[in-house]
């Protein structure tokens, strides 16, 4: 693998004390640059991780996803790395396919997880996922065939044009709106997604939310 130096793994943490200690320590067999993001938890997710090899920012008070990984990903900016890799701290991304998004990193500036939803076994998510994904396509005219998946990689030298405002859920619709506003080249790549319980994540109110934001997107083009 090239360049592993070279890249942080972001992970933005609300109460994930449970799972967060064993997310690591999967990913230190590949990555060894991990900051994670304490979004003003109340489990003790700082002490947990106290012994790991991995940078913990805190934030005093619940600030949401968007801003969780602003934090994150601008402190990877500033500490010089080139790439970032996304994850979400509840265990349901593999750390298995940590070398795809390296690897697809040389081929394009954004890499989109591509999860295997069906109605059956994730419920809303996959109803939000797919309405979510044809309202991008109405509005934006591009496919995007998973665009709330929260596993995903970019090259730092392409934030300032993916910069988003979203400090909740909406900040993966947003960032491929950001991305395809601005004509910035992704690939999609399949991954592994392990749910524990089918309706955690995007509410019907943040969906609501997300939708209106989408339509405030497309009036400021």
């Amino acid at each position: 693998m090239k360049n592993i130096s070279q890249t942080a793994v972001v992970i933005p943490a609300h109460n994930e004390a449970e799972t967060i200690r064993k997310l690591v320590r999967l990913i230190q067999k590949t990555e060894k640059n991990i900051i994670v993001i304490d979004d003003g938890s109340t489990d003790g997710i700082a002490e947990v991780l106290r012994r790991e090899k991995v940078v913990i920012l805190t934030h005093i008070v619940n600030l949401g996803k968007g801003a969780a990984l602003t934090t994150g990903v601008e402190y990877a900016q500033k500490a010089g790395f080139s790439k970032v890799i996304l994850m979400d701290a509840d265990g349901q991304h593999s750390s298995a396919d940590l070398p795809a998004f390296e690897e697809a990193l040389g081929k394009a500036d954004l890499i989109l997880g591509v999860r295997k939803l069906s109605l059956r076994d994730t419920g809303f998510r996959y109803l939000g996922n797919r309405i979510n994904s044809l309202v991008i396509k109405w509005l934006f005219g591009e496919k995007v065939a998973d665009p709330l998946c929260g596993y995903r990689a970019f090259n730092l030298r392409i934030y300032p044009k993916l910069k988003w405002e979203s400090s909740g859920y909406g900040v993966e619709t947003e960032m491929v709106i950001r991305a395809i506003q601005n004509k910035i080249k992704f690939k999609e790549i399949p991954v592994s997604s392990i749910y524990i319980d089918k309706y955690k994540g995007v509410s019907v109110i943040d969906a609501y939310k997300i939708f209106f934001d989408m339509l405030k997107w497309r009036a400021s083009i």
